[in-house]
Protein backbone atom coordinates (compact mmCIF):
# COMPACT_ATOMS: atom_id res chain seq x y z
CA UNK A 1 0.00 0.00 0.00
CA UNK A 2 1.23 3.20 -0.77
CA UNK A 3 2.12 6.26 1.30
CA UNK A 4 -0.75 8.40 2.36
CA UNK A 5 -1.43 11.59 0.52
CA UNK A 6 -2.13 14.54 2.67
CA UNK A 7 -4.35 17.48 1.20
CA UNK A 8 -2.82 19.79 -0.44
CA UNK A 9 -4.64 22.59 1.70
CA UNK A 10 -3.55 21.45 4.69
CA UNK A 11 0.16 22.62 3.40
CA UNK A 12 -1.44 25.31 2.67
CA UNK A 13 -3.15 25.97 6.21
CA UNK A 14 0.33 25.56 7.52
CA UNK A 15 1.95 28.22 5.50
CA UNK A 16 -0.73 30.68 6.05
CA UNK A 17 -0.20 30.39 9.93
CA UNK A 18 3.09 30.93 9.82
CA UNK A 19 2.92 33.73 7.79
CA UNK A 20 0.52 35.00 9.59
CA UNK A 21 2.48 34.72 12.94
CA UNK A 22 5.42 36.72 10.92
CA UNK A 23 3.53 39.41 9.76
CA UNK A 24 1.89 39.62 13.33
CA UNK A 25 5.43 39.98 14.64
CA UNK A 26 6.28 42.23 12.20
CA UNK A 27 3.38 44.17 13.37
CA UNK A 28 4.29 43.77 17.16
CA UNK A 29 7.45 45.37 16.51
CA UNK A 30 7.43 48.07 13.97
CA UNK A 31 4.39 49.08 16.95
CA UNK A 32 7.10 48.94 19.66
CA UNK A 33 9.28 51.21 17.59
CA UNK A 34 6.47 53.66 16.86
CA UNK A 35 5.98 53.60 20.60
CA UNK A 36 9.52 54.42 21.23
CA UNK A 37 9.93 56.90 18.98
CA UNK A 38 6.96 59.14 20.51
CA UNK A 39 8.74 58.62 23.79
CA UNK A 40 11.85 60.18 23.06
CA UNK A 41 9.78 63.08 20.85
CA UNK A 42 7.55 63.66 24.06
CA UNK A 43 11.17 63.62 26.04
CA UNK A 44 12.51 66.21 23.30
CA UNK A 45 9.93 68.50 22.61
CA UNK A 46 7.25 68.16 24.65
CA UNK A 47 9.13 67.75 28.43
CA UNK A 48 11.42 71.11 28.08
CA UNK A 49 8.42 72.97 26.47
CA UNK A 50 6.23 71.84 30.04
CA UNK A 51 9.28 72.82 32.45
CA UNK A 52 9.50 76.22 30.87
CA UNK A 53 6.03 76.76 31.20
CA UNK A 54 6.04 75.26 34.89
CA UNK A 55 4.66 72.16 34.01
CA UNK A 56 1.04 72.26 32.42
CA UNK A 57 0.48 69.14 34.65
CA UNK A 58 2.06 70.68 37.90
CA UNK A 59 0.04 73.62 36.86
CA UNK A 60 -3.01 71.95 36.49
CA UNK A 61 -2.92 70.49 40.29
CA UNK A 62 -2.45 73.19 41.95
CA UNK A 63 -4.61 76.48 42.81
CA UNK A 64 -3.77 79.46 41.32
CA UNK A 65 -2.67 82.49 42.64
CA UNK A 66 -4.50 85.27 43.65
CA UNK A 67 -3.42 89.21 43.18
CA UNK A 68 -5.93 91.70 44.72
CA UNK A 69 -4.97 95.23 42.42
CA UNK A 70 -5.59 97.67 45.48
CA UNK A 71 -5.72 101.44 43.98
CA UNK A 72 -6.77 102.74 40.04
CA UNK A 73 -4.03 103.71 37.78
CA UNK A 74 -3.82 106.78 36.69
CA UNK A 75 -7.64 107.29 37.15
CA UNK A 76 -8.79 104.12 35.67
CA UNK A 77 -8.83 100.25 37.46
CA UNK A 78 -9.48 97.30 35.12
CA UNK A 79 -8.73 99.03 32.01
CA UNK A 80 -5.37 100.44 32.34
CA UNK A 81 -4.64 97.35 34.87
CA UNK A 82 -5.39 95.22 32.22
CA UNK A 83 -3.17 96.49 29.63
CA UNK A 84 -0.40 96.24 32.15
CA UNK A 85 -0.69 92.71 32.84
CA UNK A 86 -1.73 91.59 29.40
CA UNK A 87 0.80 88.63 29.36
CA UNK A 88 -0.23 87.40 32.65
CA UNK A 89 -4.26 87.40 31.28
CA UNK A 90 -3.80 86.35 28.13
CA UNK A 91 -1.58 83.20 29.45
CA UNK A 92 1.79 84.77 27.87
CA UNK A 93 3.55 83.69 30.81
CA UNK A 94 5.62 80.94 31.72
CA UNK A 95 3.93 80.76 34.66
CA UNK A 96 0.33 81.93 34.26
CA UNK A 97 -1.79 80.57 37.04
CA UNK A 98 -2.78 83.55 38.42
CA UNK A 99 -5.97 85.50 38.45
CA UNK A 100 -6.24 89.45 38.77
CA UNK A 101 -8.74 90.28 41.39
CA UNK A 102 -10.20 94.27 42.00
CA UNK A 103 -12.67 94.18 44.34
CA UNK A 104 -11.29 95.07 47.95
CA UNK A 105 -14.20 91.92 49.67
CA UNK A 106 -10.73 89.35 47.99
CA UNK A 107 -8.61 90.94 50.73
CA UNK A 108 -8.85 87.58 53.10
CA UNK A 109 -8.50 85.41 50.10
CA UNK A 110 -6.00 86.94 48.02
CA UNK A 111 -1.92 86.00 47.91
CA UNK A 112 -0.81 89.57 46.92
CA UNK A 113 -1.68 92.60 47.20
CA UNK A 114 -0.35 95.21 44.73
CA UNK A 115 -0.52 98.86 45.99
CA UNK A 116 0.65 101.54 42.97
CA UNK A 117 0.18 104.83 45.23
CA UNK A 118 -0.98 105.30 48.51
CA UNK A 119 -0.85 109.33 48.86
CA UNK A 120 -4.29 109.81 48.29
CA UNK A 121 -6.14 105.90 49.18
CA UNK A 122 -7.60 104.17 51.83
CA UNK A 123 -5.09 102.03 53.13
CA UNK A 124 -6.50 97.68 53.77
CA UNK A 125 -7.49 98.00 57.45
CA UNK A 126 -5.60 95.03 58.35
CA UNK A 127 -2.26 92.72 56.65
CA UNK A 128 -3.46 88.90 56.63
CA UNK A 129 -0.79 87.05 57.90
CA UNK A 130 1.48 85.06 54.99
CA UNK A 131 0.14 87.95 52.58
CA UNK A 132 2.48 89.93 50.52
CA UNK A 133 2.46 93.08 50.01
CA UNK A 134 4.01 95.06 46.86
CA UNK A 135 4.99 98.11 45.92
CA UNK A 136 4.26 98.98 42.46
CA UNK A 137 6.02 101.73 40.49
CA UNK A 138 7.65 102.08 36.75
CA UNK A 139 8.25 106.23 36.99
CA UNK A 140 11.78 107.08 37.81
CA UNK A 141 12.28 108.03 41.36
CA UNK A 142 12.00 111.55 40.79
CA UNK A 143 8.81 111.25 39.30
CA UNK A 144 7.43 109.23 42.02
CA UNK A 145 5.44 111.14 44.79
CA UNK A 146 7.14 110.17 48.34
CA UNK A 147 4.18 111.75 50.15
CA UNK A 148 3.48 108.15 51.98
CA UNK A 149 2.25 108.41 54.96
CA UNK A 150 4.18 107.40 58.20
CA UNK A 151 1.51 103.96 58.25
CA UNK A 152 2.66 103.64 54.63
CA UNK A 153 6.42 103.20 55.32
CA UNK A 154 6.59 100.14 57.00
CA UNK A 155 3.96 97.98 55.24
CA UNK A 156 5.43 96.55 52.22
CA UNK A 157 6.96 92.83 51.51
CA UNK A 158 8.14 93.37 47.82
CA UNK A 159 8.93 95.59 45.23
CA UNK A 160 8.04 95.19 41.89
CA UNK A 161 9.49 98.55 39.61
CA UNK A 162 11.66 98.35 36.58
CA UNK A 163 15.23 98.88 39.61
CA UNK A 164 17.50 95.82 39.62
CA UNK A 165 17.08 96.36 43.23
CA UNK A 166 13.46 95.15 43.56
CA UNK A 167 12.17 92.00 44.60
CA UNK A 168 10.18 91.59 40.82
CA UNK A 169 12.11 93.54 37.96
CA UNK A 170 9.90 94.85 35.40
CA UNK A 171 11.96 95.60 32.40
CA UNK A 172 11.17 98.21 30.09
CA UNK A 173 12.59 96.05 27.86
CA UNK A 174 15.32 92.99 26.99
CA UNK A 175 17.38 92.11 24.82
CA UNK A 176 17.84 88.03 24.22
CA UNK A 177 20.56 86.69 22.74
CA UNK A 178 19.14 83.84 19.98
CA UNK A 179 20.30 80.56 20.13
CA UNK A 180 22.05 79.70 16.34
CA UNK A 181 19.56 77.99 14.72
CA UNK A 182 16.87 80.80 15.48
CA UNK A 183 19.28 83.55 14.04
CA UNK A 184 18.97 85.57 10.84
CA UNK A 185 22.01 86.32 9.71
CA UNK A 186 20.85 88.37 6.48
CA UNK A 187 20.01 91.20 9.19
CA UNK A 188 23.82 91.49 10.69
CA UNK A 189 25.94 94.07 8.56
CA UNK A 190 28.39 91.12 7.59
CA UNK A 191 25.74 90.36 5.37
CA UNK A 192 23.61 93.90 4.99
CA UNK A 193 25.50 97.55 4.03
CA UNK A 194 23.42 99.93 6.51
CA UNK A 195 25.80 102.21 5.53
CA UNK A 196 24.83 102.04 2.04
CA UNK A 197 21.17 102.69 2.49
CA UNK A 198 21.69 106.25 4.76
CA UNK A 199 21.47 109.77 3.52
CA UNK A 200 24.83 111.04 4.39
CA UNK A 201 24.03 114.52 3.18
CA UNK A 202 21.06 115.62 5.06
CA UNK A 203 20.77 115.86 8.85
CA UNK A 204 22.15 112.65 10.57
CA UNK A 205 20.49 112.88 13.89
CA UNK A 206 16.33 112.77 14.80
CA UNK A 207 15.07 112.97 17.89
CA UNK A 208 11.24 112.79 19.32
CA UNK A 209 10.56 114.43 22.72
CA UNK A 210 7.15 115.71 24.62
CA UNK A 211 8.57 116.82 27.74
CA UNK A 212 11.05 119.98 26.99
CA UNK A 213 11.84 120.62 30.30
CA UNK A 214 12.96 117.30 32.52
CA UNK A 215 14.99 116.40 35.82
CA UNK A 216 18.30 114.94 33.20
CA UNK A 217 18.38 118.33 31.80
CA UNK A 218 18.76 116.55 28.59
CA UNK A 219 17.50 119.52 26.56
CA UNK A 220 20.45 121.28 28.06
CA UNK A 221 22.89 118.62 26.60
CA UNK A 222 21.04 118.78 23.10
CA UNK A 223 21.13 122.79 22.91
CA UNK A 224 24.77 122.39 23.43
CA UNK A 225 25.21 119.58 20.57
CA UNK A 226 23.28 121.30 18.22
CA UNK A 227 25.87 124.10 18.27
CA UNK A 228 28.09 121.62 16.62
CA UNK A 229 25.68 119.33 14.55
CA UNK A 230 22.14 119.58 13.41
CA UNK A 231 19.52 118.03 15.30
CA UNK A 232 16.33 117.19 13.70
CA UNK A 233 13.59 117.26 16.67
CA UNK A 234 10.10 116.27 16.20
CA UNK A 235 6.95 116.73 18.84
CA UNK A 236 6.34 119.74 21.12
CA UNK A 237 9.77 120.36 21.93
CA UNK A 238 11.14 120.86 18.49
CA UNK A 239 9.82 122.10 14.68
CA UNK A 240 9.14 119.37 13.12
CA UNK A 241 6.02 116.49 13.62
CA UNK A 242 5.10 113.17 12.30
CA UNK A 243 1.74 111.73 12.12
CA UNK A 244 1.01 114.61 15.62
CA UNK A 245 3.28 111.62 17.87
CA UNK A 246 5.42 113.52 20.43
CA UNK A 247 7.43 110.62 21.23
CA UNK A 248 8.93 107.54 19.78
CA UNK A 249 6.79 105.31 22.39
CA UNK A 250 3.56 106.28 20.96
CA UNK A 251 4.36 105.57 17.77
CA UNK A 252 2.37 102.15 16.87
CA UNK A 253 2.96 99.60 13.81
CA UNK A 254 0.16 101.53 11.76
CA UNK A 255 2.65 104.71 11.91
CA UNK A 256 4.65 102.92 8.69
CA UNK A 257 5.54 106.29 8.18
CA UNK A 258 7.17 107.91 10.93
CA UNK A 259 9.27 104.55 11.03
CA UNK A 260 10.29 104.77 7.91
CA UNK A 261 11.72 108.87 8.70
CA UNK A 262 13.34 107.92 11.77
CA UNK A 263 14.44 105.23 10.12
CA UNK A 264 16.43 106.94 7.44
CA UNK A 265 18.49 109.19 10.09
CA UNK A 266 22.10 107.65 11.08
CA UNK A 267 21.49 108.50 14.65
CA UNK A 268 18.37 108.53 17.43
CA UNK A 269 18.58 110.28 20.52
CA UNK A 270 17.33 107.86 23.20
CA UNK A 271 17.74 110.46 26.08
CA UNK A 272 16.18 109.68 29.19
CA UNK A 273 13.66 111.98 31.42
CA UNK A 274 15.82 110.80 34.29
CA UNK A 275 19.28 110.30 35.10
CA UNK A 276 18.91 107.68 37.43
CA UNK A 277 20.12 103.61 38.47
CA UNK A 278 19.06 101.23 35.95
CA UNK A 279 16.64 103.23 34.46
CA UNK A 280 16.52 102.62 30.32
CA UNK A 281 12.69 102.94 28.96
CA UNK A 282 11.46 101.96 26.05
CA UNK A 283 13.45 104.89 24.20
CA UNK A 284 16.62 102.43 23.98
CA UNK A 285 14.44 99.22 22.46
CA UNK A 286 12.58 101.00 20.02
CA UNK A 287 15.46 102.44 18.76
CA UNK A 288 17.09 98.82 18.42
CA UNK A 289 13.65 97.74 16.24
CA UNK A 290 14.65 100.80 14.05
CA UNK A 291 17.72 100.88 11.62
CA UNK A 292 19.82 103.49 13.48
CA UNK A 293 22.20 103.27 16.08
CA UNK A 294 20.81 105.11 19.38
CA UNK A 295 22.86 107.48 21.05
CA UNK A 296 21.88 106.76 24.92
CA UNK A 297 21.53 109.54 27.53
CA UNK A 298 20.94 107.87 31.28
CA UNK A 299 21.58 106.44 34.21
CA UNK A 300 21.39 102.45 33.37
CA UNK A 301 24.30 99.95 33.08
CA UNK A 302 23.66 99.44 29.29
CA UNK A 303 26.60 96.78 28.78
CA UNK A 304 24.45 94.61 30.34
CA UNK A 305 21.42 95.42 28.81
CA UNK A 306 22.01 96.25 25.33
CA UNK A 307 23.25 93.97 22.80
CA UNK A 308 27.17 94.10 22.25
CA UNK A 309 28.24 97.60 20.19
CA UNK A 310 24.52 98.56 19.67
CA UNK A 311 24.44 101.62 20.93
CA UNK A 312 26.41 105.63 21.87
CA UNK A 313 26.44 106.28 25.14
CA UNK A 314 26.84 110.32 25.27
CA UNK A 315 28.27 110.57 29.08
CA UNK A 316 31.08 108.49 27.92
CA UNK A 317 32.42 111.74 26.17
CA UNK A 318 33.69 114.32 28.32
CA UNK A 319 31.34 117.41 26.37
CA UNK A 320 28.45 117.54 23.45
CA UNK A 321 31.17 118.28 21.31
CA UNK A 322 33.28 115.30 21.48
CA UNK A 323 29.61 113.55 20.93
CA UNK A 324 29.39 115.77 18.05
CA UNK A 325 32.93 114.72 16.32
CA UNK A 326 32.48 110.93 17.06
CA UNK A 327 28.97 110.88 15.37
CA UNK A 328 30.55 112.24 12.26
CA UNK A 329 33.72 109.95 12.13
CA UNK A 330 31.14 106.79 12.38
CA UNK A 331 29.26 108.44 9.96
CA UNK A 332 31.53 109.06 7.21
CA UNK A 333 32.97 105.53 7.57
CA UNK A 334 31.08 102.83 6.15
CA UNK A 335 32.93 100.27 8.30
CA UNK A 336 32.60 101.90 11.66
CA UNK A 337 28.78 102.48 11.00
CA UNK A 338 28.25 99.52 10.19
CA UNK A 339 30.01 97.74 13.59
CA UNK A 340 26.81 98.87 15.14
CA UNK A 341 24.87 96.37 13.28
CA UNK A 342 26.56 93.25 13.59
CA UNK A 343 24.32 92.09 16.69
CA UNK A 344 20.95 92.27 13.84
CA UNK A 345 19.91 89.24 13.63
CA UNK A 346 21.64 87.60 16.63
CA UNK A 347 19.08 89.07 19.50
CA UNK A 348 15.51 89.31 19.85
CA UNK A 349 14.64 92.82 21.01
CA UNK A 350 11.47 92.86 23.36
CA UNK A 351 9.44 95.53 24.16
CA UNK A 352 7.69 96.04 27.71
CA UNK A 353 6.64 98.75 28.86
CA UNK A 354 4.33 100.72 27.90
CA UNK A 355 3.94 98.53 24.70
CA UNK A 356 3.25 95.04 26.23
CA UNK A 357 4.86 95.13 30.30
CA UNK A 358 7.15 92.63 31.53
CA UNK A 359 5.20 91.42 34.65
CA UNK A 360 5.12 87.77 34.08
CA UNK A 361 7.58 87.65 37.26
CA UNK A 362 5.18 88.38 39.70
CA UNK A 363 2.91 85.09 39.02
CA UNK A 364 5.77 83.23 38.96
CA UNK A 365 7.79 84.53 42.37
CA UNK A 366 4.39 83.72 43.94
CA UNK A 367 4.65 80.07 42.90
CA UNK A 368 8.33 80.08 43.93
CA UNK A 369 9.32 79.54 40.48
CA UNK A 370 12.56 81.04 39.10
CA UNK A 371 11.99 84.69 37.77
CA UNK A 372 13.54 85.32 33.98
CA UNK A 373 12.18 88.87 32.91
CA UNK A 374 15.59 90.47 34.12
CA UNK A 375 18.79 89.44 32.89
CA UNK A 376 20.92 88.30 35.44
CA UNK A 377 23.86 90.61 34.47
CA UNK A 378 21.52 93.48 35.75
CA UNK A 379 20.55 92.57 39.20
CA UNK A 380 24.20 94.15 40.75
CA UNK A 381 25.95 92.52 43.94
CA UNK A 382 25.24 95.83 45.54
CA UNK A 383 22.18 95.99 44.75
CA UNK A 384 21.36 92.49 46.36
CA UNK A 385 23.01 93.33 49.55
CA UNK A 386 21.39 96.50 49.98
CA UNK A 387 17.91 94.96 49.66
CA UNK A 388 18.67 92.40 52.28
CA UNK A 389 19.53 94.72 54.66
CA UNK A 390 16.76 96.75 53.57
CA UNK A 391 14.28 94.38 55.52
CA UNK A 392 13.53 93.38 59.02
CA UNK A 393 13.60 89.90 60.35
CA UNK A 394 9.51 89.77 59.25
CA UNK A 395 10.61 90.02 55.82
CA UNK A 396 8.87 93.92 56.05
CA UNK A 397 10.61 96.73 54.58
CA UNK A 398 11.61 99.02 57.17
CA UNK A 399 11.67 102.35 54.96
CA UNK A 400 10.49 101.93 51.42
CA UNK A 401 11.18 105.70 50.40
CA UNK A 402 14.91 105.26 52.56
CA UNK A 403 15.37 102.25 50.68
CA UNK A 404 15.08 103.54 47.38
CA UNK A 405 16.76 107.06 47.65
CA UNK A 406 19.52 104.79 49.57
CA UNK A 407 20.53 102.41 46.02
CA UNK A 408 20.23 105.15 43.68
CA UNK A 409 21.97 107.75 42.11
CA UNK A 410 19.81 110.50 40.75
CA UNK A 411 22.08 113.25 38.57
CA UNK A 412 21.45 115.94 35.91
CA UNK A 413 23.66 117.36 33.55
CA UNK A 414 25.09 120.82 34.04
CA UNK A 415 25.08 123.08 30.89
CA UNK A 416 28.24 125.45 32.52
CA UNK A 417 30.98 122.52 33.47
CA UNK A 418 29.68 119.93 30.83
CA UNK A 419 28.86 117.20 34.13
CA UNK A 420 26.98 115.36 35.56
CA UNK A 421 25.62 116.97 39.43
CA UNK A 422 24.13 114.88 42.03
CA UNK A 423 20.46 115.09 42.60
CA UNK A 424 18.94 115.11 45.99
CA UNK A 425 15.46 114.82 46.34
Amino acid sequence: MGPVMRPAWIDIQKMDIKAIRVMGLVVMWRLFAFIVLLAVLSTIYIQPRDLRRGSVIKAAQRPAKRILIWNVYYDKRAEEWERVFQRLLNRECPVSDCDIVYDHKFLDTADAVLLKRVQDDVLPDHHPEGQVWVFFSLEALQHYDWRIPDEARHIYNWTMTYHSFSDVVVPYGRAIPLPPHAQNLSLSSDKRNYWQEKNKDGVLVAWMVSHCHTASNREGYVDHLQRFMEVDIYGKCGPKSCADRFTLSRLTPNHEECFRIMGSYMFYLAFENAISTDYVTEKLFKTLHLDVIPVVFGGADYASIAPPNSYINALDFLSPIDLAEYLKKVASNETLYNSYFRWKGKYKVELGHPVRPLVCDLCAKLHGEQVVSAPKPWRSKCAVSSQEGAKDLEGTYSNIEGTYKAVDNLRAWDSQTFTLRKVYL
